[in-house]
């Protein structure tokens, strides 16, 4: 993908930080400025150009920022890279918020995992591989509940 090339770049306030995009540590002084009212309340707002890929990083006077730096590490070494791929889209699902989707990628990484890596039987049930991977102690054993 190339880079974008933004026009009428502001200097603003010099910020450091991870960029979500490129997940670079960096240092901007070039982007936008804006105030945000909401709720009866002034905010301010940041939108700096990554000096490492040039793709964009709202940060907000709340310290929100989107998107957010990778959540986790990268895991060097996976060997399928149907799990490599899940592994790292779940990251970034993380990295703006979408939380279900996240779930639902780790679930799928899960069945993944089972029958790619330890060969458990295709087309079964989530519970299935859940089970599979915990008789193949590739994963804790359930704890009984004191309740």
């Amino acid at each position: 993908m190339e880079k974008p090339i933004w026009q009428n770049v502001q200097n603003i306030v010099s910020k450091t930080f991870v960029c979500g995009q490129c997940n670079a540590f960096v240092a901007s002084d070039k982007g936008y400025y804006a105030t945000i009212i909401q709720n009866q309340i002034r905010m301010a707002a940041w939108l700096y150009i990554c000096p490492s890929c040039s793709f964009p990083n709202f940060i907000d006077s709340l310290g929100n920022r989107v998107p957010s730096p990778l959540f986790g590490n990268s895991v060097e070494h996976i060997s399928h890279q149907s799990v490599a791929d899940l592994y790292e889209e779940a990251r970034r699902c993380f990295s703006v918020n979408a939380f279900t989707a996240v779930v639902m990628c780790c679930r799928k990484l899960l069945m993944n995992i089972a029958v790619e890596v330890e060969k458990a039987e295709m087309g079964k049930t989530f519970v299935f591989y859940i089970d599979f991977l915990e008789r193949e102690n590739i994963i804790p054993k359930k704890k009984q509940s004191l309740c």
